[in-house]
């Protein structure tokens, strides 16, 4: 694997970023409003979620809007990890494509939600509930 990739956060402001790849990877970054890509994420500055609050949000907006840039429709998830279940705490936006047992999955909790209010469960894994929120 020839690719390197180093990261640094000035801790001034906390909010440049650095980015170094290997030419001979031929990985190319993409910067949006102060977000950028390493694989199949898109990093921005902030430690976690717990980052968010009213000052920040059009900050994080921005980050979801640079992931869905790159992972739109409906067979696609943009995922953060909460504090206490992620292994780094910089905060990152996961873009992944589903397939197979996470399309399923979504179709399941589509039916079960679109149109009817309320939490709903059963048939969810890990006894899981799920409810849409229409007002976001």
């Amino acid at each position: 694997d020839n690719q390197t990739m180093n990261w640094q956060v000035d801790e001034a402001d906390n909010q440049t970023m650095n980015w170094q790849v290997d030419e001979a990877d031929n990985q190319t970054m993409n910067w949006h409003g102060g977000w950028s890509q390493g694989g199949d994420k898109v990093w921005g500055s902030g430690a976690g979620m717990e980052s968010v609050n009213g000052n920040t949000v059009h900050y994080y907006d921005s980050g979801m809007f640079a992931a869905h840039a790159r992972c739109g429709g409906p067979g696609c998830a943009l995922i953060t990890n909460p504090a206490g279940h992620r292994t780094i705490n910089h905060f990152h936006i996961h873009f992944v494509h589903y397939h197979g047992y996470g399309a399923s999955l979504k179709k399941s909790l589509e039916s079960k939600t679109c149109g009817h209010p309320g939490w709903h469960g059963g048939g969810l894994p890990c006894g899981g509930r799920a409810k849409f929120f229409p007002e976001i």
